[in-house]
């Protein structure tokens, strides 16, 4: 870096010379020694989470990668990424910075990193932290052009071994951990209460369907592990522990006379949310969730009437978590849930009666950048019948549950070509309760 500046410094004015000089030779980070260290912080969600880690950055054939953060380039004013990866523009303040920059980046082995912020996708296509390799930059004014490449971990990382977990209760919530607010997951709720707002589902002329209280709040801990020995994947594991769920799936149903209805819709509860951000030097490590719901129900009222049915639950999922080795491949730890179930029929017409197939499916996407995906897909789904006597002066509901829990991850990290076929995508059914009947609940009809 520096000698390219000295030739470069015979072609232009002596005191710019030197302001290009101090401010690209100080800059380069060049990753030529071991890092380890750990951290051991109070989170904003009351739970400890620790770091520990030891990483060796290089290149085959005894190089080093410089490693520039754009996070902390004081004077670059903007970043623009196309989305295959191939081009990065950065607009600095002035000219002079931009050619200092260029002069900079032309070094061989350049990589320039960066957290989300930047609005850059990764070749998943979804935005991420930026870890690139610099082919060619080219200056144009303030703006420098670049050429560019997807770059994983193992490219630049000979030797890592990386831990983080959160667990325990701290006494100090609310103190920061770089970006990690991992608190619960939670749709329709905060964790704390119950559900956040009824959520209307069907309405024509006829009958009104309701989620009067539906919602599902999960807490877990999380924790991630990686190790990489001369240059490949040595370990990959990462998922929950202590997972526990609390929800309830309560209709509301208004029918003017006999009808069926069906309905099959997909809400976005959460998308992109960041769970785990840190930095190992200038290289960033990012996990994030996304959670679509896949809300499906087929409902048959009889007769003019109304009444509110569902039910609530309890469950301890416990731990779930993926493992890969080249030697072991995938190991999913499967769950072992405890589920606690009890029947809700409340504000019933003596006419009702009703046959209910009703499914909320919420789909947790872990994605760890440049490193892998963890999908688990868990559907709770309640089918019943309710039925009113005039002469009991009675509605009461027979309800069955169903959960099914699949998972399925995707590497995004290179790993041995002989286990490419088997490895690179796996999906594992981890729990099927089968059918399960819930208690039978009779309330006094009140309409």
């Amino acid at each position: 870096c520096c000698l390219l500046l000295l030739l470069f410094g015979a072609m232009m004015s002596l005191g710019t010379f030197f302001f290009l000089f101090s401010v690209a030779c100080t800059s380069a980070q060049l990753m030529d020694k071991p890092l380890i260290g750990s951290s051991t912080t109070c989170g904003e969600d009351g739970r400890w989470h620790h770091l520990k880690y030891n990483v060796t950055f290089g290149l085959p054939g005894g190089f080093h990668p410089y490693v520039f953060d754009m996070d902390h380039i004081a004077d670059l004013e903007s970043v623009k990424c196309d989305i295959d990866g191939t081009q990065l523009q950065m607009k600095f303040h002035n000219e002079v910075i931009a050619a200092s920059w260029e002069v900079k980046l032309a070094v061989d082995n350049s990589y320039l990193t960066g957290g989300k912020q930047w609005g850059c996708t990764n070749a998943k296509n979804l935005t991420g932290v930026v870890v690139r390799r610099v082919v060619s930059p080219a200056q144009d004014g303030q703006y420098l052009n670049i050429r560019t490449a997807f770059s994983k971990y193992d490219e630049f990382t000979e030797d890592a071994d990386i831990q983080y977990a959160s667990g325990g209760t701290c006494s100090q919530p609310g103190a920061q951990l770089q970006g990690d607010k991992f608190v619960c997951i939670g749709f329709n709720t905060d964790c704390v209460h119950n559900a956040t707002q009824p959520l209307p589902l069907y309405q024509n002329s006829l009958i009104t369907i309701t989620c009067i209280d539906c919602y599902l709040g999960y807490s877990a801990d999380v924790f991630f592990n990686l190790q990489i020995k001369g240059f490949t994947l040595e370990k990959l594991e990462s998922g929950y522990r202590n997972m526990s769920m609390k929800g309830a799936l309560v209709l509301e149903l208004v029918a003017a006379k006999q009808w069926s209805a069906g309905l099959d819709k997909v809400l976005n509860l959460l998308q992109d949310a960041q769970i785990i951000f840190f930095k190992i030097g200038p290289i960033p490590f990012r996990l994030s969730i996304d959670i679509p719901i896949h809300i499906t129900a087929d409902i048959t009222v009889q007769a003019q009437a109304q009444a509110d049915i569902g039910a609530e639950s309890e469950w301890y999922i416990g731990d779930h978590y993926v493992s890969y080795t080249p030697e072991t491949h995938w190991v999913h730890v499967k769950p072992d849930p405890k589920m606690i179930w009890s029947t809700k029929i409340r504000n019933a017409s003596a006419q009702f009666s009703a046959q209910v197939d009703f499914a909320i499916a919420p789909e947790i996407a872990m994605h760890a950048d440049n490193l892998f995906t963890y999908r688990v897909t868990m559907t709770p789904t309640l089918t019943g019948t309710a039925f009113g006597s005039t002469i009991s002066k009675q509605v009461c509901a027979a309800l069955y549950y169903e959960l099914a829990i699949v998972a399925e991850t995707e590497l995004d990290i290179t790993i041995p070509l002989v286990n490419i076929h088997d490895d690179w995508v796996w999906t594992k059914n981890l729990y099927d309760s089968g059918q399960v009947e819930i208690a039978q609940k009779c309330t006094n009809f009140t309409l």
